[in-house]
């Protein structure tokens, strides 16, 4: 009975460092996606500043104006960040929408369409899951207005099984 008691210590010891392993390795990962993400939206804003420079020296005001007035240098950058976000969600909790679907109504769930990117609303609530409740942050990095991130909140809620504890459910629902 003590060697079978050893060996489950032993075989439980294993798991658990392989799950510190994979768990190390996941953090790594994340950490890169991270950093080069923040990488690449520096040096296109240091591009993109370098080109308007130019054209203001070359006396091209205008061009520069047409590209200021159309948020191309926000829009696609909001776009690279929707993609790493999605990754690392996704790579936190590769099962994040059937954990999302499980609080919801039967008839009420989410849909994916492409398992590698998620759509706005569920991004919303991955910023609930990670604790930012901040209207004005979320929408600001997400490229959306403030009440865009209301509705898709409300629209969460009223799916939900229990609307009133909903924030809460889902915070629990992801806690290691």
């Amino acid at each position: 009975m003590a060697y079978r008691d050893s060996s489950k210590s032993v075989s439980k010891g294993h798991q658990t460092a392989t799950t510190l392993s994979k768990s190390s390795t996941d953090v790594q990962v994340l950490a890169t996606d991270l950093l080069q993400y923040h990488h690449s939206v520096i040096s296109g804003f240091e591009r993109s500043l370098s080109l308007l420079k130019r054209k203001l020296d070359q006396g091209r005001t205008t061009e520069v104006m047409e590209q200021l007035r159309s948020h191309s240098l926000v829009s696609d950058r909001v776009s690279d960040f929707s993609k790493v976000f999605d990754r690392i969600v996704l790579r936190l909790w590769p099962d994040f929408v059937d954990r999302i679907n499980e609080l919801l109504h039967p008839l009420r769930k989410l849909e994916v369409a492409d398992e590698k990117s998620l759509p706005a609303e569920l991004r919303v609530i991955a910023f609930t899951v990670l604790g930012i409740e901040n209207a004005s942050v979320i929408s600001t990095l997400l490229g959306l207005s403030p009440n865009t991130i209301y509705t898709y909140r409300n629209r969460s809620r009223s799916r939900a099984i229990n609307r009133e504890s909903f924030d809460e459910d889902l915070r629990l629902r992801f806690v290691p």
